[in-house]
């Protein structure tokens, strides 16, 4: 589509098919001719309205209109012509959800980027098929002039995802349209529970039964053999649990974990927790876990059954308020577990349709939706699931023949092929080679080509995308297209499950079919080779991945690296075995930026477990080593971090890129120990280095530094230079990363002369933070949002501010900024006169002074003499009592200190 971008002042139009995933799995022929049909009717209407389309992200556009008013006309108009639409049979109806909001981006090569766009693309994300929401920017500006046929209906303030400010979305529609309000929640609910994509059948009383047993245990087992759905039991229970628990419902896959020593971390992982300071991984979990109220489930325990029994018992003895729901096939055997059994579906319900035909039928419907209804007959279908022991993977299955046969010819080839479930015997181990048989058999189907395809898949972890399992699955004897076939052949099989996600499709192999392939890929010749293609696809995919990481696609590019981590780690792990050390450095130069966004406690393991491995005198240590000595400072060790990076390169010529990161070290350490003479002294030099080694996110972070140190000491003419270098730095890059640190300096400088202007600045950089998970540069950024808005008077701002950035550091396990955020707090209480409150939280970082950040500069001064202030206001009894009370308090309670504080000043 041609035309010229809107620049300025630009209204942002997003939009998104609802339940479009289930669409495509269900009916992909039809909805590639319904995307046909999509793509032209907004065309259309973009075009009839000055629309300009910028983005065409899987099935949702996002498009730019230089009036506010051509854009509300357009959405209202797309919405009227898809409800008149005749869809491809058997799509009954396709709806857009379309979120509109105003502001100022920055336009390059026809692309937008700026917290305007990021704020329009949420708003249609808490849409729901059929509806247009707009912000209160978009009516503030029509609602004077809007066509009498338009109504804007009030939804309040909501906070958006990733979004520090709270939005007002107003619903809009046409005045005839019926008078009832959208529902819009505050907010996403808390946790990770994979979204329900069938449906939940015969379950109903186990739900409650466990339910009830959750309320009661604060450890609950589902035990049962492999196949009976205890993961869809254990999750349908969290979900219907999960509104009674303040940090929500989380779930720990364990199936593909290799080693009992990686339980915790992979625990951790999941659970969203980073690595505290001076913590192992399991007190990390206990001090994050003490925070909120979760429900916890721990699914496919038997696969490390020790390592999870001492892992679930050990994180109840230290988290009272923990509920856990555990799935195996056999009880973990710990004090004040409670078990559930689950049994297979039952087949013998009387007169009325069994739970296991159920299953069967819904499963039939969606891979045979045009299956003649009159071929199941009550019998067959009965001797079918009682063949198949009512076990729901077994009948998912065999459900998935009947793409290509008759439930009368799908029983004749269960008899056949001897595939009967009855047996005198009702053990697991029966269960067990059962569940195998129906497996074998469905492989067994299956022709050579494709059942190489299958085994050869099982190297991947937690799955993987087309493209690589073309790569690491095709060779001298099977071709690319051979591969995509048998994909095709083992999706439709349900050997595979395709998930698709902006405009990408992953394929998995569920656990059980994962093991089974595995074990004949180990027997094969070519285990070997396929090991080997899948740790060169990881290794250049990450080295590509990199060079993305410091330009406007950093957002896609991270969010790719950490939906793979699963294969990064299995790539890493099986070339340091075999001594492919240039994958190891391919691997490793995206672990900074892992590092640099999050500290993820996996990767400070991987991080180690890279430099035993690598030789001394080999150059993929040095990404490592970098790596490490950013983790070391992030943890709070602020002078050890340069000497982390000096011992693990020893070995290496220290020119180059060694030079470089660890001058970078140096200075950044320098400036937290606030030895600003050595900052202002070699910073030019190091950053000038960067910009030719390619690193310019590492020049333009150390420039941020620089600029401070200048502002600090009063040269102010050096850091307004400075600072239009790093923020003409950062606009070249266009990185979500590197415009929130621009934001952030911006908003900082600006705090005391403006310092109206420079919350808004500051909020723009939480934004950009915030929009590629970088608790960092977001935590940076609120710190000094909540201090401008505290000097400011602006108060409510202030507490939510820091609440929020409490909470992030706390989760970061980022020491220093911890402390800094704290020391803003003080300053804040003792503005609305908490003075007691104040002086215990700085107290608190006083016990621990050697790892918070120098007091220098005005800034340093003014704090130092405000507490001066307070010891005057409290006198010597009361500061006496109120420090030991700090003193008294670790990180964790230092923490939970201050968020109470906050609630409390809310309360005034």
């Amino acid at each position: 589509m041609t035309g010229t971008p809107p620049t300025g002042t630009v209204t942002f139009l997003f939009t998104d098919i609802e339940g479009s995933t289930r669409l495509w799995d269900r009916y992909p022929d039809a909805m590639s001719r319904a995307m046909q049909t999509h793509d032209k009717l907004l065309e259309q209407t973009v075009v009839g309205h000055g629309g300009y389309v910028f983005s065409q992200a899987g099935d949702g556009w996002g498009i730019s209109f230089s009036s506010p008013t051509s854009a509300v006309d357009a959405a209202l108009a797309i919405q009227e012509t898809f409800a008149g639409v005749s869809w491809p049979e058997p799509i009954d109806v396709i709806k857009v959800r379309i979120g509109i909001h105003t502001g100022t981006a920055t336009e390059r090569a026809g692309n937008y980027f700026g917290s305007a766009v990021n704020r329009a693309a949420r708003v249609s994300g808490v849409a729901s098929g059929g509806q247009v929401f707009a912000t209160d920017a978009v009516r503030s500006l029509v609602i004077d002039d809007s066509l009498d046929s338009w109504r804007f209906r009030d939804l309040g303030e909501h906070r958006l995802r990733d979004l520090v400010r709270a939005e007002r979305i107003w619903q809009v529609d046409s005045t005839g349209a019926p008078a009832g309000l959208a529902e819009l929640d505050d907010q996403v609910k808390a946790g990770n529970l994979p979204t329900q994509r069938t449906s939940v059948i015969g379950r109903s009383e186990a739900i409650r039964a466990v339910i009830e047993m959750v309320r009661e245990n604060r450890l609950v087992t589902l035990v049962g053999v492999g196949g009976v759905g205890k993961t869809t039991l254990a999750q349908a229970v969290a979900r219907e649990m999960r509104d009674g628990f303040s940090g929500g419902a989380w779930f720990i896959d364990l199936s593909g974990v290799e080693n009992a020593d990686l339980v915790a971390t992979s625990a951790a992982t999941a659970l969203d927790i980073s690595l505290r300071p001076n913590m192992s991984t399991l007190e990390s979990i206990f001090d994050a876990l003490r925070a909120e109220r979760r429900l916890i489930v721990l699914d496919n325990a038997e696969n490390q059954i020790a390592a999870v029994a001492d892992l679930a018992q050990t994180m109840l003895n230290n988290v009272p308020e923990l509920r856990l729901i555990v799935t195996s096939r056999e009880a973990l055997t710990v004090v004040g577990e409670a078990t559930h059994r689950v049994d297979p579906l039952s087949f013998e319900n009387g007169t009325e349709t069994s739970p296991a035909v159920s299953l069967f039928v819904d499963r039939v419907s969606r891979v045979a939706p045009d299956l003649d209804p009159g071929t199941f007959d009550d019998d067959t279908l009965r001797q079918i699931v009682q063949r198949l022991d009512g076990l729901p993977l077994a009948i998912e299955l065999a459900a998935s023949q009947c793409e290509l046969m008759t439930p009368r010819e799908l029983l004749s080839a269960l008899e056949s092929n001897d595939l009967s479930l009855q047996s005198d015997s009702r053990s697991t181990a029966q269960r067990h080679r059962s569940l195998d048989a129906v497996i074998r058999w469905s492989y067994d189907t299956l022709d050579p080509t494709t059942k190489t395809v299958f085994d050869r898949l099982s190297v991947f972890r937690n799955g993987e995308t087309t493209e690589a399992a073309r790569f690491v699955c095709a060779n001298a004897e099977i071709s690319g297209a051979q591969v995509t076939r048998s994909l095709q052949i083992l999706i439709r099989k349900s050997l595979i499950v395709p998930h698709r996600h902006e405009g990408k499709t992953r394929v998995r192999q569920l656990e059980t079919l994962r093991t089974f392939a595995a074990e004949r890929l180990s027997e094969s010749d070519d285990a070997r080779d396929v090991a080997g293609r899948h740790a060169h696809w990881y290794g250049n995919w990450c080295e590509t991945a990199r060079v993305g990481l410091i330009g406007p696609e950093e957002a896609r590019h991270l969010d790719d690296l950490l939906s793979e981590l699963d294969n990064i780690r299995s790539a890493l792990r099986w070339s340091g075995d075999h001594g492919m050390y240039d994958v190891m450095a391919q691997i490793g130069s995206t672990v900074p930026f892992l590092v640099e966004s999050r500290m993820r406690p996996e990767m400070r393991e991987w991080i180690l477990e890279a430099l035993e491995i690598l030789p001394a005198d080999n150059d993929a240590r040095i990404d490592y080593a970098f790596s490490a000595g950013l983790s070391t400072m992030y943890l709070g060790s602020l002078d050890n971090a340069p000497q982390v990076f000096v011992d693990a390169t020893g070995g290496l010529e220290h020119t180059g890129l060694v030079s470089l990161f660890h001058s970078y070290l140096t200075l950044v350490t320098a400036f937290f120990l606030g030895d600003t003479d050595t900052v202002i002294r070699d910073s030019a030099a190091t950053i000038d280095a960067s910009a030719r080694a390619d690193f310019p996110r590492w020049g333009m972070a150390l420039g941020v530094d620089l600029t401070l140190a200048y502002h600090y000491t009063g040269d102010h003419e050096a850091a307004q230079r400075t600072m239009r270098q790093v923020i003409s730095s950062a606009e070249e890059t266009a990185s979500p990363t590197a415009l929130a640190w621009a934001r952030y300096l911006e908003g900082d400088i600006l705090a005391e002369s403006d310092p109206t202007a420079a919350i808004e600045i500051l909020e723009e950089a939480v934004e950009f933070g915030l929009a590629v998970d970088n608790e960092f540069t977001a935590g940076i950024a609120l710190i000094a949002l909540t201090s401008t808005a505290g000097r400011l008077g602006e108060t409510a701002i202030a507490l939510d501010g820091m609440d929020r950035c409490i909470r992030l550091w706390r989760g970061a396990g980022n020491r220093p900024q911890m402390w800094t955020a704290i020391r803003n707090l003080v300053e804040i209480l003792n503005r609305i006169g908490m003075d007691s409150d104040a002086y215990v939280l700085h107290s608190a970082v006083l016990a621990d002074v050697e790892h918070a950040p120098e007091l220098f500069g005005p800034i340093g001064e003014k704090y130092l003499a405000m507490v001066s202030t307070i010891e005057h206001n409290l006198g010597p009894d009361a500061t006496a009592t109120t420090s030991d009370r700090g003193l008294a308090l670790d990180y964790g309670s230092a923490a939970n200190f201050a968020i109470a504080s906050i609630d409390r000043a809310r309360g005034m």
